[in-house]
């Protein structure tokens, strides 16, 4: 005769303990997904921030050490605007000027530069393909004379201009981030 304790036991699993197991399983897939959810976010955060480092304060930091530098304007043609600021340093020390010209086409910030004298031959950088100055409606390059006051005809800068407010902005993701940095010009 078969009993009902020989009969369970090779009957496999009872509801319940099938019901356990689901919810187990269930909360440690809950909990998995949610260390994914937190990863995944703060790698988003970080490329943002990586991104922003590359496209806005590596050419801040750059136009900061060279624009503290520049002892004359360059206004040859076409000249100096909001987008555009062209200027001579003497960086390297070497006794020949060098030229800069920082300024945004389309979506591209560029900078090029040239040494005079036959040193280093002329070299454009982009440092950005995804900027947003034009497309924001925002000046590269806002100008100042001693006063604080804002200079707005570009004729009047090489005599006046003693501080620059440069602001670079771009979209990443969708999103539009923007900063800026005040310039001393020391050598003035």
């Amino acid at each position: 005769m078969v009993t009902m304790a020989h009969a369970r036991e090779d009957a496999g699993f009872t509801l319940s303990e099938l019901i356990v197991v689901v919810g187990l399983l269930g909360m440690v897939l809950g909990i998995a997904y949610a260390g994914f959810s937190v990863a995944a976010s703060g790698s988003r955060m970080s490329d943002r921030q990586a991104y922003l480092s590359r496209e806005v304060g590596a050419p801040l930091e750059f136009a900061d050490r060279v624009l503290t530098q520049a002892f004359d304007f360059d206004t040859s043609y076409p000249g100096l605007n909001p987008n555009r600021f062209a200027f001579y340093t003497d960086q390297d020390s070497d006794g020949n000027r060098e030229r800069y010209v920082i300024e945004v086409v389309g979506t591209r910030l560029l900078v090029t530069s040239e040494e005079e004298g036959g040193g280093r031959p002329r070299r454009q950088v982009v440092w950005s393909e995804h900027n947003a100055n034009l497309a924001a409606g925002e000046p590269l390059f806002r100008y100042y004379d001693m006063h604080g006051t804002q200079i707005t005809s570009m004729g009047d800068l090489p005599g006046n201009a003693k501080r620059i407010v440069m602001t670079i902005v771009t979209e990443h993701d969708g999103t539009r981030l923007k900063d800026g940095r005040e310039m001393f010009l020391r050598n003035r």
